[in-house]
């Protein structure tokens, strides 16, 4: 199954590039010449339809459309195809997203005056030891990988959550509000794990890239994520899927309500920097998406390329 991810994201600090930190391992790497997203796009999925077999494929979505490729990295075969593109889109967007983030954390600021840090360390302090008691501390060196399981894109804001848990034997959904805790329960988790040999997959907020929104476990084939909006999930398989709650666990009850009329306002000026950004990114999406959508290539020169560059991979 392939694997799907971003290295680059739309957030309120620009365009953040988490790629270097995916190239541990890699051997070779393939640069992609032109700067077309449709044709790197087109090479790139033709040569992961022509390594099917290959069983791990890591997919790079792009930042700007659902419909477009930064690359392809064959971990197996210690391989990385990328595409070379540079910074899409104006400062505008980001700067209604950072007006965004300033709001967002007023909105924390509800929800931390509420909290309870003892009960929080207390839950974080117990789901570790349960996660990790009964497995050996190896004595390696682990990879930390700093990735993107969405972004905020031309088509709106994006994830790969169902792909990236689909083969996973457990998922936990982290449940909560604003400020409860939730990026610093799964700091705590992969800080552990780091700690006790295991690598580690680091997904950021593609909002605040400071903030985590999923901590996946390769080898012990779990992951914890931010199931809150606007990727929130419900578990659909609870043999293998949980909640855990940071409101309920560690918010003085009603605080929802106490606070109701604030909580909204905060909400509604938040959301709607948001959807500013989102509506800049659209704007200036189409003239890139209608650009590349008036430039064809012929199917010899994908094929002469994909040929080249699988020449090298063999």
């Amino acid at each position: 199954m392939l694997k799907n991810y971003y290295v680059r994201g739309n957030t309120s600090d620009g365009l953040v590039n988490h790629l270097q930190s995916n190239l541990h391992g890699i051997q070779e790497t393939i640069r992609l010449e032109d700067t077309s997203y449709k044709l790197n796009t087109e090479i790139l999925n033709a040569l992961i339809e022509a390594n099917k077999e290959e069983t791990s494929v890591e997919v790079l979505k792009s930042p700007i459309s659902k419909d477009y490729l930064d690359g392809v990295i064959f971990r197996g075969k210690q391989i990385a195809v990328l595409a070379h593109h540079d910074e899409p889109f104006t400062n505008k967007a980001y700067e209604y997203f950072q007006k965004g983030l300033a709001v967002h954390d007023d909105l924390e600021k509800v929800y931390i005056q509420e909290m309870d840090f003892e009960k929080a360390d207390a839950l974080a302090k117990n789901f570790i030891q349960n996660l990790l008691s009964d497995k050996p501390k190896q004595s390696r060196t682990p990879y930390v990988y700093h990735r993107l399981f969405g972004t905020n894109t031309v088509d709106g804001i994006v994830n790969e959550v169902p792909n990236l848990i689909a083969d996973l034997d457990y998922i936990y959904h982290i449940k909560g509000r604003a400020g409860t805790g939730k990026s610093t329960f799964m700091k705590k988790v992969a800080n552990a794990c780091v700690d006790h040999g295991l690598d580690v997959e680091i997904y950021h907020c593609s909002f605040d890239p400071n903030s985590i929104d999923m901590v996946l476990m390769p080898e012990l084939r779990i992951c914890l994520f931010d199931s809150t909006d606007p990727h929130e999930f419900e578990p659909a398989d609870k043999t293998r899927e949980e909640i855990i709650d940071l409101y309920e666990e560690a918010v003085t009850p009603g605080t929802d309500e106490k606070y109701a009329k604030e909580i909204a306002e905060l909400n509604q000026e938040y959301k709607s920097y948001m959807k500013k950004g989102l509506e800049v990114l659209k704007d200036e999406g189409k003239k890139i998406l209608a650009a590349e959508n008036g430039r064809n290539f012929s199917q010899i020169e994908i094929d002469q390329i994909v040929s080249q560059i699988q020449t090298k991979m063999n």
